[in-house]
């Protein structure tokens, strides 16, 4: 599914969806000279990921105790974030990444998510989030530069 947001550039919507849908659409909403914001990956490792995108979903609806509150939470998120796109608030959209992201991960992104949160401390508004995959995005006015610890 995230090849999907591939498709346009700026920001996008991609419906939620539902057991035995095959195909999803994702639909664009700003473009990306809408609004100076950029994404920085931390790459967390070079090998190839274990387990695909849409297998990892499957097996934490499966197995992760936490998959039902973010699955009912994640309406109301998504109402934020796209509030939060339509009025350029990096912040309301940071937070409510973050909040989302960090209901399902854990792992060997700490450490970039910990200097993203240090960053924001010192001043520097960057916000993290994360897919299915171990690496870290983080969006932020100006671009920094992540190195795995």
């Amino acid at each position: 599914m995230s090849a999907a947001r591939s498709l346009y550039g700026g920001f996008v919507t991609l419906a939620a969806g539902r057991p035995g849908l095959a195909f999803l659409s994702a639909e664009p909403m700003l473009e990306g000279s809408d609004w100076d914001v950029a994404v920085s990956v931390c790459v967390t490792t070079q090998r190839s990921k274990d387990v695909s995108s849409s297998d990892g979903m499957r097996r934490t609806r499966e197995t992760s105790r936490y998959y039902a509150a973010w699955l009912a939470e994640a309406p109301r998120l998504f109402q934020r974030v796209q509030g939060a796109v339509w009025t350029r608030d990096l912040e309301a959209l940071g937070e409510a990444a973050e909040e989302s992201a960090f209901s399902m991960h854990a792992g060997a992104a700490v450490a970039a998510i910990e200097r993203v949160r240090k960053l924001r401390r010192e001043g520097t508004l960057a916000y993290v989030t994360m897919d299915a995959g171990p690496h870290v995005k983080v969006r932020m006015i100006v671009s920094i530069f992540c190195r795995a610890a």
